[in-house]
């Protein structure tokens, strides 16, 4: 049912920072906004929003047009691509199909539990058509599946594929201040980059040992070199800065959504205290900073200026047939230890300290 809301106190730029506004975007409401910048009609179709803009005059007219000069789009553009992102939003440096696989897993959770279901976010116009093509990939291939084994969990696995949302950045200029933003990527323990595809265990463990050692050999640092692949945006610094512009600068709430991301080194026990020490440098000894952290660093450095970003610890696991989001932790000692609640792994990083080994 249709709501009016007169709010002449209110511009669009001002409304969209209210309670009421979460509320439309949480309950899909359909409403008229008589707002001082001019009248907006909100309608939703297939859970995305929306917003006609009434003629309300020269003065309106005139208003708009300087919204646009400024930012880029009209107020109308502004609501409606703020009701697009319902809270919460992934955003992939490197799009590949592992990346819209994994961000599809996130919305069949969401979808189980009745929530909005999460848009990926992507650099640019060719991005989005590459993920485009993955999705037709993956959907003849689960569809395929269906017609061999019938179940539902495959039917919502399609769904899942279908209805996420794949978006340009330019979307997350409309990002509020208490949504969050998840950085999405495989990562490794003191990682100084994110990739896009799982990485082999083994060579993993490699490029790990390297990574320890305080005076890396040649052929250890050509492998770690070879292993960025060269990616540009696979580091912290890469990522922060194709944010900048995008994202606002006051914006807080950072994820990174990413194996190990808030580990320095392996923690030694489960206990608090040593989960705390695992994410921390050791500035005295090994100095490694875990990816979490790097990333706090390099959106400090691109301008951002209350930046907070948790990490978590251990391997990030999602299952959607259980509505589970967990970790995996392996500890210093090599035993490994499943199942656990990935809230009760994370770790906020909010003070900038640099790797005294990095060159």
């Amino acid at each position: 049912m249709e709501t009016r809301f007169n709010l002449p106190t209110h511009t669009v730029e001002s409304f969209i920072s209210t309670e009421q506004f979460s509320d439309i975007r949480k309950n899909k409401q359909e409403c008229i906004l008589q707002l001082s910048d001019g009248s907006y009609k909100i309608s939703w179709h297939q859970n995305h929003p929306h917003v006609d803009s009434s003629d309300n005059g020269i003065l309106t007219g005139i208003k708009n047009l300087f919204a646009y000069f400024f930012s880029g789009e009209t107020c109308a553009g502004r609501l409606q691509n703020t009701l697009e992102i319902p809270g919460k939003a992934i955003f992939i440096p490197n799009p590949t199909i592992d990346m819209l696989e994994l961000t599809c897993y996130e919305n069949q959770i969401m979808m189980n539990k009745g929530k909005d279901m999460i848009p990926l976010i992507v650099n640019s116009k060719a991005d989005v058509d590459k993920l485009e093509v993955a999705r037709a990939q993956l959907l003849e291939i689960l569809n395929k599946d269906l017609k061999d084994v019938d179940s539902h969990e495959n039917r919502k696995k399609i769904s899942a594929l279908q209805n996420t949302k794949i978006l340009e950045k330019s979307v997350l200029k409309n990002i509020r201040g208490d949504d969050k933003l998840y950085i999405l990527g495989h990562g490794h323990v003191a990682g100084e980059y994110i990739g896009n595809e799982r990485f082999d265990v083994n060579y993993l463990s490699h490029l790990y040992s390297c990574s320890q050692q305080s005076h890396t050999s040649p052929a250890c640092k050509a492998d770690i070199e070879c292993s960025l692949e060269k990616d540009e945006y696979s580091t912290p610094e890469a990522v922060a800065k194709s944010l900048k512009g995008f994202v606002p600068r006051d914006f807080s709430r950072f994820y990174t959504l990413t194996c190990h991301s808030g580990e320095a080194r392996r923690p030694i026990s489960l206990s608090d205290e040593d989960l705390k020490k695992a994410a921390q440098p050791d500035l005295e000894g090994d100095g490694k900073l875990a990816y979490a952290h790097r990333f706090f660093n390099a959106l400090h450095s691109e301008g951002f200026t209350q930046p907070q970003v948790t990490g978590y610890i251990g391997a990030v696991c999602i299952t959607p047939n259980d509505n589970k989001h967990t970790c995996e932790v392996t500890l210093a000692d090599g035993s490994l230890h499943d199942d656990i609640p990935r809230s009760d792994l994370k770790h906020v990083f909010s003070h900038e300290v640099h790797d005294v080994n990095k060159k």
